[in-house]
């Protein structure tokens, strides 16, 4: 393939792999493909309720599976799970070389090579990658739970990976990728928010109810970190209290059907301990929400007016100035989720959902004013045509002043307000920051020094 010489501005392939996180695949793809560029998705594990993807390996070698049993039924089991090997791999070359045609590559979760190895090969071909960080993937509780802590959110409860080798997988991304999105209370270099709450509501039908016993759905991805077992607890109690409601507990459905049925519902009820799509979702489809997004909301945005400072402090931004102005304009894409002005979601914890459902279902003049509130809340701040264009804008001036002002975690929780439990973290914690110290961007923002054993 000829080497690119320059990263082109319009009419762009785009490449988004390799894991289909909460659907994100068609809402960049709606975002990009409305700016006028052409994308290709792959996914290497399909599942049921996410969207569908251009490639969909693991449905290839379903079809492929059944194809070999029907034309070749005495044949051993080495020779079959040859062939399927064979043929998973030849799906991988080519979704491969659909990356390296690009001009752009967003990966989720994962890429081809392990951490990110295949980033700088993209480079050499001129090929600009983008990172999601989009969960668990990415989550080391002991940081996470900083922020948490900070933020009045439950803790969290479960990640990926141990501990070293999610920050070795964050730390090669922070070296390779062009740029960052999505993300991770683990990072220390800066990243574009917003995506976490990008959703194409076009699919989804807007109806408002005035049900007198209203329609309730739960749908879990996964019922351990969404509270299932609290939530069905819940609804047992309140029914015994003599409310009158439907539950409908909603898993497994594929995503383009399940968006349909949110059309019957009143009442979303999404995680009590990590949060989802399901809540924007809900409020697109014209429900009323309740979620553990933050329940702390000034903390929330006081974390981010100190992220924003960091900022300001590294760029020398004087007060009243252009460069001031433009700060402030971003920091509502970034905080709005928990502006209760803005954002008509519920907060709930585990504590708290049993008092705040029970009041909803008093009361249906407001579960009325709530569900008019939030498709207006997705219309105005989930745009995928706005957080496509932000990437390539982000993507295109990466070192520009008006991409760091795009971006949040200037103030990194590692650096600030992270502490140790023991001298084994703490080397670890180094020993995985040496991986970027060498980077400009790591040099610009982190003067040598040393917190509670943590090496900067």
């Amino acid at each position: 393939m000829a080497h690119k010489t320059e990263y082109p501005s319009s009419a762009m392939n785009i490449y988004i792999g390799n894991t289909n996180i909460a659907s994100l695949y068609e809402d960049l793809r709606i975002g990009f493909e409305s700016l006028g560029h052409s994308v290709f998705t792959m996914a290497t594990h399909g599942h049921t309720i996410q969207g569908k993807a251009d490639l969909d390996i693991t449905a290839r070698l379903r079809e492929e599976t059944a194809s070999f049993d029907s034309r070749f039924p005495d044949a051993s089991g080495q020779t079959r799970d040859q062939y399927l090997h064979d043929v998973h791999q030849r799906l991988l070359d080519q979704a491969c070389m659909r990356a390296a045609g690009s001009d752009l590559c967003i990966f989720l979760w994962d890429s081809f090579l392990p951490e990110w190895q295949d980033l700088p090969l993209l480079r050499q071909q001129g090929v600009k990658t983008v990172v999601c960080f989009a969960g668990s993937e990415a989550r080391v509780i002991p940081l996470e739970n900083v922020f948490r802590s900070l933020t009045g959110a439950p803790p969290a409860n479960s990640a990926y990976r141990d501990p070293e080798a999610t920050l070795r997988h964050i730390r090669h991304a922070e070296v390779h990728a062009d740029l960052l999105v999505g993300a991770t209370q683990a990072g220390l270099r800066p990243m574009y928010l917003p995506l976490t709450t990008v959703l194409d509501h076009s699919g989804i039908p807007h109806a408002v109810s005035d049900r007198d016993a209203p329609v309730i759905v739960h749908a879990p991805s996964s019922r351990n970190t969404k509270g299932t077992e609290i939530w069905l607890s819940i609804f047992a109690d309140l029914k015994a209290e003599g409310y009158e409601f439907t539950v409908r507990l909603l898993e497994g459905i594929p995503h383009n059907e399940f968006l349909g049925l949110l059309k019957h519902a009143d009442i979303v009820c999404d995680g009590l301990i990590h949060g989802g799509k399901l809540a924007r979702e809900g409020m697109a489809a014209g429900c009323a929400v309740l979620s553990c997004f933050g329940n702390d909301m000034q903390a929330y945005q006081q974390f981010f007016r100190n992220d924003d400072n960091a900022l300001r402090e590294l760029w020398n931004v004087e007060p009243g100035s252009l460069q001031d102005a433009w700060i402030e304009a971003q920091h509502l894409k970034k905080v709005w989720y928990y502006i209760p002005e803005e954002n008509p979601c519920i907060p709930v914890s585990a504590h708290t959902a049993k008092d705040r459902l029970r009041e909803l279902l008093q009361d249906k003049r407001r579960r009325r004013e709530l569900a008019l509130r939030g498709r207006v809340a997705i219309e105005t701040y989930c745009s995928p045509v706005m957080v496509a264009r932000d990437i390539l804008q982000c993507v295109e001036n990466p070192q520009s002043f008006e991409t760091q002002a795009m971006l949040s975690f200037h103030r990194a929780i590692l650096r600030h307000d992270f502490i140790p439990e023991n001298e084994a973290d703490t080397a670890m914690y180094n020993r995985t920051t040496d991986i970027v110290r060498n980077c400009p961007w790591y040099k610009r923002m982190y003067q040598p020094g040393a917190r509670h054993g943590l090496v900067f």
